[in-house]
């Protein structure tokens, strides 16, 4: 069963119509290998995606059943993620986004403590709505990895903090 996640501002909400319709584009272009799309960004801090650029993540089973292309899915694999723009007619007016294509494994790797570089972490540490799951239980994954992705981005940076700082104690989570 397929389903549609809103985190903030009330997860009651669904996603603003111009975010599904993008979600719904990226899914018919990438088909099977879709497990799940995030939105962060500017857009989804102010709730409007007039004037600005929707910030998506594709977050697919594996980059060879992503891509027709070999030479793609290497170049995703080697260096991830890969990020495309899309524009689509929505209503009156255009809508646009841009997205990074990741696969499970590699958001998995990317937020944990052991990841050589914040990048995912660091991203998904901040401000991520679960705009389309496959199933639940990627929804749960997704959730969790974001979750984890918080608790690394604390991990690395209370130990950075000057001595004189008040540091919260990572036990509380």
């Amino acid at each position: 069963a397929e389903m549609s996640v809103w985190s903030p501002p009330d997860a009651a909400l669904p996603a603003p119509a111009p975010v599904v319709a993008l979600g719904e584009s990226i899914r018919a272009a990438w088909g099977s290998a879709v497990q799940a799309i995030l939105f962060y960004g500017s857009c989804l801090r102010t709730g409007e995606d007039r004037g600005g650029m929707v910030d998506l993540y594709l977050i697919v089973d594996r980059y060879r059943h992503a891509y027709r292309s070999s030479l793609w899915a290497s170049l995703n694999r080697l260096l991830p993620p890969n990020v495309f723009y899309l524009e689509i007619p929505f209503e009156d007016r255009v809508v646009r986004a841009k997205y990074a294509v990741l696969s499970m494994s590699d958001l998995e790797n990317g937020v944990s403590p052991a990841w050589f570089h914040s990048y995912i972490w660091g991203r998904f540490a901040q401000p991520t709505a679960l705009v389309y799951a496959r199933r639940p239980a990627v929804a749960d994954r997704v959730c969790t990895l974001l979750g984890q992705a918080v608790l690394t981005f604390l991990d690395r940076v209370i130990p950075r903090l000057p001595d004189d700082a008040d540091r919260p104690s990572l036990r509380k989570f």
